[in-house]
């Protein structure tokens, strides 16, 4: 049990679901619905594609650096709730942005806060739930349902608006995030194990068959890729054939 008494598993079980909520509505709306934005903007499908790119080439480097200051610092919750409020200024900047040059470097800039996001939240539920005796579920007694269902309803209700403002829904979302992000409880500090040898990333990768499962997690993640960036494009595109074809009849 941590050392302040206040701290309950009920408490933070039930402020981190909130969290989760907010932030897998806020991806639950982007993933489908940016790159039909991204269209409505003007950007060709090369454009799009760096566009879409720019997170996974980010997180290469904010993720491990931004989470070890974050686990160094023992300050997870706190790099929690400023990646969420830079990142939700990020998103709120992009819809006034204009132009595929200008879209791709202020999402770029707005990926460096937002992907080490789960990370961090990850870590901070893994080690709340340790420390408040609550059973093991980094999404918070099953938050991700809930958050997923939220998300498929405002998808579906996302269908009628204009195409050109569907940056705003993403904005709420993650501005709804911040407020989530605040109001997660504190940890008291943990004792790092000072004895412990530093992890050899060279004897890891070294390490017979990790190259081979490497390579192919990148593929899994390559035909996501292409996936998330173009199944809605694809799939607006057929529905007005069809539509056209309709009223052709």
């Amino acid at each position: 049990m941590p050392s302040d008494p206040q701290i309950t598993a009920a408490r933070f079980v039930r402020r981190l679901a909130l969290f989760y909520v907010a932030l897998f509505v806020s991806i639950g709306i982007q993933l489908p619905f940016f790159p039909l934005w991204l269209e409505a903007k003007g950007l060709d499908a090369g454009m799009i594609g760096l566009v879409m790119a720019a997170p996974m080439v980010v997180r290469l480097f904010s993720v491990p650096v931004l989470t070890r200051l974050a686990d160094r610092g023992q300050a997870v919750r706190g790099a929690i709730v400023v990646a969420s409020v830079l990142a939700a200024a990020g998103t709120v900047a992009l819809g006034f942005t204009e132009g595929g040059l200008a879209i791709l470097i202020v999402f770029t800039l707005a990926s460096i806060p937002f992907t080490p996001i789960m990370p961090l939240a990850e870590a901070y539920a893994l080690r709340g739930l340790a420390q408040v005796g609550a059973p093991m579920d980094p999404y918070g007694y099953g938050a991700r349902p809930p958050s997923l269902a939220a998300a498929l309803e405002l998808d579906g209700s996302l269908i009628r608006w204009r195409l050109a403002t569907l940056s705003w829904p993403i904005a709420a979302a993650m501005l709804a995030s911040v407020v989530a992000a605040a109001g997660l409880i504190p940890l008291p500090a943990h004792t790092p194990v000072m004895d412990a040898p530093e992890p050899s990333y060279e004897g890891f990768l070294r390490t017979p068959g990790f190259a081979v499962v490497a390579a192919a997690a990148g593929l899994i993640q390559a035909s996501h890729a292409v996936y998330y960036g173009f199944s809605s494009l694809d799939w607006k595109a057929v529905s007005t054939a069809r539509q056209w074809a309709y009223c052709g009849r």
